[in-house]
């Protein structure tokens, strides 16, 4: 139910009477209650149809049936001069109201009106004078306050001398009276009279608390000496920052510090972002090998995830890998790769790469370098014709370096490693690795945001 203030601002409103603050008051009323809206558009359809209604207007005879009633004016009022005259009629045409009290009784009225404040004015005036004749009396000359006895009888009585104090008080360098020593009473009166000795016993104060001057807590040992750790923060970067030197080295430095690492590769298009990964390997002379399910979904564009495998290159090479990424990725107007997130590889890292390839490649698995051993010497010519021969006759290898692209998510669409040709034919021709080599996962995944 709304308050008597909220109605009072709502009438307002209609009749147009609101000022600017009162107007911004309304306006939060409105939004705020229901009950206020609706009401405000009530007030507001009443007043359009009042607006519509038609005036009416007086009928023409109004003014004569009212002069007809108004009393004649007698000569006695107006002077012996004054001719009467016949009615009164008004210089210029009044607006009567509909209903119209009859004199008499609009003055009977009026007097009923007054009576109340005629009292209480007289009893105002009663209750003033009374008060003022009062404290005039209090204040005359010749008169005791509170007291009907005046000045003048008061010094008709005899009138009483004062003491002389001085023949009644010891003059002052008198010397001082002694004081009485107290006399010893009877003795059977002292017997009678004195109480009973008790026995006095004081109150044995207890010993003061021991003092434990110790600590309150046993000592602690001393405290060792802080130490520094460094945390190892992920490599963060976009694609395009790898066409900087300061960027490129940074990751080949991160890259060189474990043995295996994982790298996300955030795309707008897996699909599109898989081609464009190709070309940049092609480019540093990288092979990569896919099977055909993977290689119709990269030319569909279907929006998946994929994942490179690569054991072959070092921490310098994968920066090149990566800067060429980045020159392939400017030459597409709006771009394709996001932000690249490299971080060493965890145990699910390699329980996922054993699921694609059918076997654990051995991601911490770091060869050790082999001392080199002089071998016999032999001449220049020594197995020359051989190898030349052999190298004709043969036909061409497929690349030294070698990656393995597969679909990656979901798991659903991923290759049966064990009947898959191209797996197959990559974990058979992987040469022996290099103790400089870091083996490292790509996933190049759809990019969120």
């Amino acid at each position: 139910m709304l308050a008597d203030d909220q109605l009072q601002l709502l009438t307002a409103s209609i009749d147009g009477e609101l000022t600017p603050a009162e107007v911004r008051l309304l306006r939060r009323l409105l939004q705020s209650s229901q009950e206020a809206h609706d009401l405000h558009a009530r007030l507001q359809a009443d007043l359009s149809l009042v607006r519509t209604l038609p005036q009416a207007s007086p009928p023409a005879d109004m003014v004569a049936r009212i002069l007809t009633r108004l009393p004649l004016v007698s000569p006695q009022s107006v002077g012996a001069t004054t001719p009467p005259p016949a009615r009164l009629r008004p210089a210029a045409p009044l607006s009567v109201p509909v209903s119209v009290t009859p004199p008499r009784e609009a003055r009977r009225s009026q007097r009923a009106a007054w009576a109340p404040l005629a009292i209480a004015a007289s009893l105002l005036l009663a209750v003033t004078g009374g008060s003022f004749w009062f404290f005039l009396q209090q204040e005359q000359p010749g008169r005791a306050p509170g007291s009907g006895e005046t000045a003048r009888t008061r010094q008709q009585l005899p009138a009483t001398p004062e003491p002389n104090f001085k023949d009644i008080l010891p003059p002052d360098e008198a010397p001082l009276p002694s004081t009485p020593l107290p006399g010893n009473p009877p003795e059977h009166l002292a017997a009678e009279s004195a109480p009973a000795l008790i026995p006095q016993t004081r109150d044995v104060i207890p010993p003061p608390r021991p003092v434990f001057t110790g600590n309150a807590f046993p000592p602690l040992a001393p405290i060792a000496p802080l130490a520094f750790v460094e945390i190892h923060l992920p490599f963060l970067a976009t694609v395009n920052e790898f066409t900087r030197v300061d960027t490129r080295l940074r990751f080949v430095e991160e890259v060189g510090k474990e043995p295996a690492y994982r790298v996300d590769l955030f795309a707008r298009d897996p699909g599109h972002a898989a081609e464009v990964f190709q070309v940049a390997a092609q480019a540093v002379g990288l092979g990569i090998q896919s099977d055909p399910l993977s290689q119709e979904r990269i030319k569909r564009k279907q929006g998946m995830a994929y994942v490179v495998y690569i054991e072959c290159l070092t921490p310098l090479e994968l920066g090149d890998l990566f800067t060429r990424l980045a020159t392939e990725d400017q030459k597409n107007p709006q771009g394709v790769f996001g932000s690249i997130h490299a971080a060493p590889a965890i145990p699910a890292d390699q329980k996922e790469l054993k699921e694609i390839l059918g076997i654990d490649p051995g991601l911490w698995k770091r060869p050790q370098p082999q001392p080199t051993r002089m071998s016999e010497s032999k001449s220049i010519s020594a197995g020359t014709a051989d190898q030349l021969t052999r190298n004709l006759t043969m036909p061409p290898k497929l690349p030294t370096k070698s990656a393995l692209l597969l679909t990656f998510a979901p798991t659903a669409y991923r290759s049966n490693p064990l009947t898959s040709r191209e797996v197959q034919q990559f974990l058979n021709s992987r040469p022996e690795r290099k103790p400089s080599v870091v083996p490292i996962l790509i996933v190049i995944r759809q990019a969120t945001g």
